[in-house]
């Protein structure tokens, strides 16, 4: 499929006609049916007027001829709001956009989603730490065959976690890496991974009662709502370029 066959679908689901569009565009409606039929392209000034129009994905649209990203329409005009904000607008609006990727992320892996590989675990600030997905350029990286381990050879394995951030040392060190596999609760004894307030935190529970890396029982914290049970550590991991070392968790 094309420029011009997507022009057409994307067209038809703004339930607009050609001979509408041609109108709003001030052009023949034989110039949209070659567009769409891929034996011309729209000029510049009109290939705007009609993605702004359709309220296309231009990214969709031109896959097969451009690279991208582009932004376009409403993706556009928020980068020009974002540019107009003052320095604490501009904080906000990136906190807020971290919170919703943050919370996306969170109920992947509460409903127990497989597609994940490697998660990114920022604990800089605190042990209450944050989750996100690597760029497709860390993605790379983290499977250059230098690194071993790309994910656990455990079957049931959900994904592999790498820590960037200290405040979970000497217990947990920067550059860690560690497994987890999804499952219903934990035994006592047992490490796992919960969400508390949209915050990310590693947790052993003991004697019935789960507490974090410094002794604090989670589910005792006012602060936050209870907190969810993402899943349970299995192996913990230590990749650089010449070695790999793997430590299981009971």
């Amino acid at each position: 499929m094309g420029f011009g066959e997507r022009l057409r679908e994307a067209r038809k689901d703004a339930n607009i006609t050609q001979e509408e569009l041609s109108k709003e565009l001030n052009i023949s409606i034989n110039c949209i049916a070659n567009y769409e039929r891929g034996t011309s392209f729209p000029k510049e000034k009109y290939l705007f007027r009609i993605i702004n129009r359709l309220g296309a994905d231009p990214n969709y649209l031109f896959q097969d001829e451009l690279d991208g990203p582009w932004l376009w329409g409403e993706e556009r005009r928020l980068v020009e709001e974002y540019r107009k904000m003052d320095k604490r607008g501009r904080y906000l609006m990136r906190e807020l956009t971290i919170t919703n990727n943050i919370n996306k992320l969170t109920e992947r892996l509460a409903n127990k989603d497989k597609n994940f590989t490697v998660i990114k675990f920022d604990v800089n600030n605190s042990i209450y730490g944050t989750l996100s997905e690597p760029y497709s350029s860390e993605r790379n990286k983290m499977k250059h065959p230098k690194y071993k381990l790309y994910k656990s050879n455990a079957e049931d394995c959900a994904c592999v976690l790498k820590v960037e951030g200290s405040a979970m040392e000497p217990f947990i060190k920067d550059g860690q890496w560690f497994s987890m596999v999804y499952a219903d609760s934990l035994e006592n004894g047992q490490i796992g991974l919960f969400d508390v307030g949209g915050f990310a935190v590693v947790a052993i529970k003991r004697s019935g009662k789960v507490y974090n890396l410094k002794t604090k029982d989670i589910f005792e914290n006012e602060k936050f709502d209870t907190p969810r049970f993402l899943g349970r550590i299995i192996e913990f991991h230590k990749i650089d370029s010449e070695h790999e070392e793997t430590e299981a968790v009971n």
